[in-house]
């Protein structure tokens, strides 16, 4: 348990637990060995939690502009990561590959590049079809208690697990706080709490069974088959964020709305049809309109922006890249770098804005002329915060402030260098067989990056000792 966290209704944080240990070990162990033999009368006093409300963007308005944020009692949350860990070696056999999302092995830079690489091989193909970016209604709040633990009976899990994670759900409830004063308390009736270590894993368990629907509604006709590798993985899943490929015909798209609104009444997910988006791939000369009536979604062309990132079916251009940009401009304006010294300022260009740049250059190839950009950002920063940036102020020059500590530079990540060791390591985990996705060779590495991953490993044949 972090010692740092924001406490719960009974203000404990993980740093008076190791601290006290010696003194409370024996009434915790108790308490927790009460909820293990199911003795749990009382839970309910320990399972409360106070809602934090965290703006979702800048100048939130409307309740739906803020993500409800659960600080649990400490004991509940403990219990609830104790599950966690026991329940997260197995989610790899639980949950299908399309499913990305709070599983080990797995990355939201799996998805990306899964939708991305279907995208383009469909649109490459000239194969009419229908990609489809899924919204779902306030998704981890709307899960139905029934349902999860229906489901996880069927999925094998013994009666005595199910018991105790339907005791932490019915005992659970929330008080909201608004300006430190928390209100009534709110009591629980489905859903999971976004805080609890346990919800993520119970959420994409939940999730999973969409993925076994499509491919159901596949066998069965209902849906026409695509081609390629699409055909068997025509969705991606990163916890409710699902991309969807279906042909562009009536029978598709209403069988496509049909599957979604059973999933939502047995589930609780209810697919937003007016907030999701249908991207049209090679659909020239198709009137959309009608095929479209059974599921009227905002329609729209690439590139669109999907996990974060920006998805076309063509090369991304610089302008592509200019919303990134665009982003740490605005992070700069806000920061008022007069206040911070050069060791505050550079805390932040490596801890923030880095690793901006990180998250999109990992999955992506952006432009050098992009990169150079955000160099200059992160270099005026640094060196002159929100004045103009001149050589006289830069103390030590650039290429050597991009060198580890230890060889006298600053420690910054040099984005060019670091990118391509990002991509090797696709190389890498492909080589080495920790590849969930199959990606084939449509990852973000070029000739050179290969020929570099080629020097750099070599294979060997051992005389067999080590396996007996």
């Amino acid at each position: 348990m972090p010692g740092d966290k924001a406490p719960g209704p009974d203000g404990f944080t993980g740093v008076f637990f190791s601290k006290c240990w010696d003194i409370i070990k024996e009434d915790f162990l108790s308490a927790a060995n009460a909820f293990h033999d199911l003795r749990t009368p009382n839970l309910a006093i320990l399972n409360s939690a106070n809602i934090v409300l965290v703006p979702k963007k800048e100048g939130a308005m409307s309740v739906a502009d803020y993500r409800p944020i659960s600080l649990i009692h400490s004991f509940t949350k403990i219990i609830s990561k104790v599950l966690a860990l026991r329940l997260a070696p197995l989610m790899n056999s639980l949950v299908s590959p399309s499913q990305s999302a709070f599983i080990k092995g797995r990355s939201i830079h799996d998805s990306f590049l899964s939708v991305r690489n279907a995208v383009r091989r469909l649109h490459r193909k000239r194969t009419p079809s229908l990609f489809i970016k899924l919204d779902i209604t306030k998704a981890f709040d709307s899960v139905r208690w029934e349902y999860l633990l229906t489901l996880m009976k069927e999925l094998g899990f013994p009666t005595r697990w199910c018991d105790r994670i339907a005791v932490l759900l019915s005992t659970s409830s929330s008080r909201i706080l608004l300006n430190g004063v928390p209100s009534t308390p709110i009591k629980h009736g489905r859903g999971l709490r976004q805080g609890d270590p346990l919800s993520p894993l119970l959420f994409v368990i939940a999730m999973d069974p969409l993925q076994k629907l499509l491919d159901l509604a596949t066998n069965l006709g209902c849906l026409g088959k695509l081609c390629g590798r699409t055909a068997t993985m025509r969705v991606s899943m990163y916890a409710d964020d699902a991309a969807i490929f279906i042909k562009p015909t009536r029978q598709d798209v209403s069988s496509l709305a049909g599957l979604l609104g059973n999933f939502g009444d047995a589930t609780g997910l209810l697919a937003n049809a007016h907030k999701s988006t249908v991207v049209p791939i090679r659909c020239e000369g198709l009137d959309l309109t009608p095929i479209l009536a059974a599921f009227e979604a905002q329609k729209t062309n690439f590139p669109i922006k999907y996990l974060g990132l920006p998805l076309s079916h063509k090369r991304l251009k610089q302008v592509d890249f200019q919303p990134l940009v665009d982003k740490l401009t605005k992070k700069l304006t806000i920061w008022n770098a007069r206040h911070l010294n050069h060791a505050g300022r550079l805390t932040l260009v490596k801890s923030v804005l880095t690793s901006q740049a990180v998250y999109s250059i990992t999955s992506l190839r952006p432009p050098k002329s992009t990169l150079k950009e955000i160099d200059a950002k992160r270099k005026q920063f640094l060196w002159a915060g929100a004045e103009t940036l001149t050589g006289a102020k830069c103390k030590v020059n650039w290429p050597r402030s991009t060198r580890p500590m230890v060889l006298g530079g600053l420690g910054i990540l040099h984005l060019g260098k670091f990118s391509r060791a990002l991509h090797l390591r696709w190389l890498w985990r492909n080589w080495s067989g920790r590849q969930t996705v199959e990606l084939g060779l449509e990852n973000p590495c070029t000739k050179n990056d290969r020929l570099l991953f080629a020097a750099a490993t070599f294979t060997y044949i051992g005389d067999g000792s080590a396996a007996l």
